[in-house]
């Protein structure tokens, strides 16, 4: 706690012209600590720290509230703790609010499914895809797959004592993505092939022609 005569001095070096930076390095004190004051001198017209106001009782959902709560997050499922407490008006922290959810058995939890699946012609595509597939027997589905890697996937900094190097050593390469694609069946994996470089569609055709056409058989159902 600094005194108010340390105070009013730093006060008059800011009124006068110096920088935060400049005031806080002539009277040893944190550059926050200079900010902070002038503003609250901007905000009350005093150097002096007002006592906080006491808190009240701390916040707690009635059976109807969370009733209330329940019936709101049922129906708009995307929204914050925060978006939460808004809608419903009441005087609750987020955290409040989380726990009320816990509750009532709701948990935080978001799977993002591509909007476009609503589309008329996009689901009537699926409906005939899964008729395909249905109609196909367990080894006749064959599942693409593909994964890709590069040697500078690894930590970029460490942990090492106060004046020390940390000096470690990592794969060295060119730094270009490398592919790997092939096709998964029920008996294990087909058409291996690994590029030198990311996939593209030529990459692709030139794949599917000269490599997977080679493994698969009439009938099969490719995905």
């Amino acid at each position: 706690m600094y005194s108010m005569d340390l105070k009013v001095r730093i006060f008059e070096a800011c009124q006068a012209g110096e920088s935060h930076c400049q005031t806080a390095r002539r009277f040893s004190v944190s550059q926050g600590f200079v900010s902070k004051m002038m503003k609250r001198f901007r905000e009350t017209g005093s150097l002096v720290v007002l006592e906080k106001e006491k808190r009240g009782p701390k916040f707690r959902f009635t059976r109807k509230q969370e009733e209330k709560l329940g019936k709101l997050v049922s129906e708009n499922p995307g929204m914050n703790a925060r978006q939460l407490r808004d809608k419903l008006c009441v005087n609750a922290s987020p955290l409040t609010v989380w726990r009320a959810l816990r509750r009532l058995g709701f948990t935080v939890k978001k799977t993002v499914m591509p909007a476009e699946q609503k589309r008329p012609d996009v689901v009537e595509a699926r409906k005939t895809w899964r008729r395909r597939v249905a109609r196909k027997k367990l080894g006749q589905l064959i599942v693409l797959h593909e994964t890709a890697f590069t040697t500078n996937m690894h930590t970029t900094c460490g942990y090492a004592p106060k004046g020390e190097r940390l000096t470690v050593f990592e794969p060295h390469g060119h730094r270009n993505t490398t592919t790997f694609e092939g096709a998964l069946t029920p008996e294990g994996m087909i058409a291996p092939l690994v590029i030198d470089g990311p996939m593209n569609s030529l990459i692709l055709e030139s794949y599917s022609t000269n490599t997977l056409a080679k493994e698969i058989k009439l009938g099969d159902l490719l995905s």
